[in-house]
């Protein structure tokens, strides 16, 4: 494990449901990831949104 560690606070003026809901639905994941490599959605365990507890799903990632 690395000896760094590097961290971000951000004040984000949405309530927790709109944020839940956000981070909650696999499609919007590419939206907000900062590594660029997300492609989209390639398996999702249940159709319905939000996700819940027990739910899965799986990316398509480019790591080039």
């Amino acid at each position: 494990m690395s000896r760094w560690v590097a961290s971000v606070e951000r004040r984000i003026a949405a309530r927790a449901d709109q944020l839940y809901a956000l981070v909650a639905d696999p499609a919007r994941h590419k939206d907000f990831d900062g590594s660029g490599g997300l492609v989209g959605v390639t398996e999702v365990s249940t159709p319905h949104r939000p996700l819940d507890v027990g739910d899965s799903f799986s990316m398509d990632m480019d790591m080039q």
